[in-house]
């Protein structure tokens, strides 16, 4: 299974190298590739698989501050087979400096951020869904603790990014303090509501809490009490390319 879903994704696999000859890394070798995630995706009465996989720019472990691409692609399952509907534009090669495209080039983490499929029903037609993905990074040192959902729409035999937003964001205003810290910990509800147009509204409810660092740099709801301090809702307005925050009336 998953040497076919790398053929697909991937021109020039070779499955016994597990490694793309058609994208070099920076040593100016084939490229080791593997799957990071694949998830079943259900839409409109068909199947899919979504899969996050790994492109290794070298052959060195990954570190802290080393990026590592991680292309998003969308598979349709026909009986016992599968056929690539849409993909994130791979790099030429490592060995190059070319732009990476804002909208439809390859995801990337590094050795501070962790990266999930997230394929909650975030809807943009009747019949067309999104797909999301969300990378958190964690570098405590900042101190930075955050998670963003990125948002994919299938489009052309590409995946179009439409939005980038902040789900999970940490505050720490106490930082340069000695004593207890305290966190101002701000998560996102999303959901997607029929709007007047052909594409749904995105609607985003925020709640902020303040709260006691625990050893993980994170709320610790033991030692003292969990109090939210700020809720606020926002509407995000599809214009065909992307998601537009909608300002206040008033």
């Amino acid at each position: 299974m998953e040497v076919d879903v790398l053929r697909k994704i991937f021109d020039g696999f070779d499955p016994t190298t597990s490694r793309v000859s058609s994208i070099p890394n920076n040593e100016s070798k084939p490229t080791k590739v593997s799957i990071l995630a694949a998830k079943s995706w259900h839409v409109d009465g068909d199947e899919y698989l979504v899969v996050l996989s790994q492109l290794a720019g070298s052959s060195e472990v990954l570190c802290g501050n080393c990026a590592m691409e991680a292309p998003l692609a969308v598979l349709k399952k026909d009986g016992n087979g599968l056929s690539l509907v849409a993909r994130q534009d791979l790099p030429h090669s490592y060995r190059s400096d070319e732009p990476v495209s804002e909208v439809f080039g390859t995801l990337s983490y590094t050795g501070h951020e962790s990266i999930a499929l997230d394929l909650a029903p975030y809807r943009l037609t009747n019949r067309e869904m999104l797909i999301g993905v969300r990378i958190e990074h964690m570098w405590l040192a900042a101190p930075f603790y955050q998670t963003r959902l990125f948002l994919f729409r299938v489009q052309g035999g590409r995946l179009r990014k439409v939005c980038e937003e902040p789900v999970i964001d940490r505050d720490y205003p106490t930082a340069h303090e000695e004593g207890p810290q305290i966190v101002l910990k701000t998560t996102s509800t999303l959901s997607t509501i029929r709007s007047g147009g052909q594409f749904y509204d995105l609607i985003v409810k925020k709640a902020t809490f303040k709260c006691m660092e625990n050893d993980e740099g994170d709320c610790d709801s033991k030692n003292a009490a969990v109090r939210q301090v700020k809720a606020q809702a926002e509407v995000w307005r599809f214009d065909g390319e992307k998601f537009n925050l909608v300002p206040r009336q008033g």
